[in-house]
């Protein structure tokens, strides 16, 4: 279980999500790509506004030797599964196909059950990790396409022969 908890950690490092926004930004799709950075912009600075504001010391610092891995910082919320919460079900809106839509909708449940058993984060961090996580996911799946339309109406009235080109530039 070690090895499979270890990997899943891996697929929820930051790192990882930066490599998977260039896959997904030069070879996918730039626009939902520019979304699901958005997502995972917010959810970071959630996460670490959270954690800063909480300071929640890391499991092993009162059990010292229960962690497999090595880890730094607040533990409260647990920001591998916050962010694999706000992304993988986000990138599974775009996705046809259902049973690929449900793996990626459930790849952060892993993610966080992970952590648990690497002993860097309690249950309680990775719960609210989820949360705030799948909150942001549904922001961005529900309520961005409708602030884009609303802006993109605000626009059409301001600027009704098009955008200029200097505004678009700025923008």
């Amino acid at each position: 279980l070690e090895t499979a908890a270890r990997a899943l950690s891996i697929v929820g490092d930051p790192l990882a999500y930066v490599l998977y926004m260039i896959v997904i930004l030069w070879c996918v799709d730039e626009r939902r790509g520019t979304r699901l950075g958005i997502c995972l912009l917010a959810s970071n600075g959630i996460n670490h506004a959270v954690k800063r504001t909480l300071r929640v010391p890391r499991p092993f610092t009162r059990e010292p030797g229960i962690n497999l891995i090595a880890e730094t910082g607040y533990s409260m919320p647990s920001g591998h599964s916050q962010n694999s919460a706000a992304f993988w079900p986000s990138l599974a809106a775009y996705i046809g196909r259902r049973p690929i839509r449900l793996l990626l909708a459930t790849l952060p449940l892993l993610i966080g059950m992970s952590r648990i058993y690497l002993g860097v984060h309690y249950p309680t961090d990775v719960l609210a990790g989820w949360i705030l996580g799948y909150s942001v996911a549904a922001a961005n799946v529900f309520l961005f396409p409708r602030a884009a339309r609303a802006l993109s109406t605000v626009s059409s009235r301001a600027f009704p022969n098009g955008v200029p080109t200097r505004a678009r530039r700025w923008a």
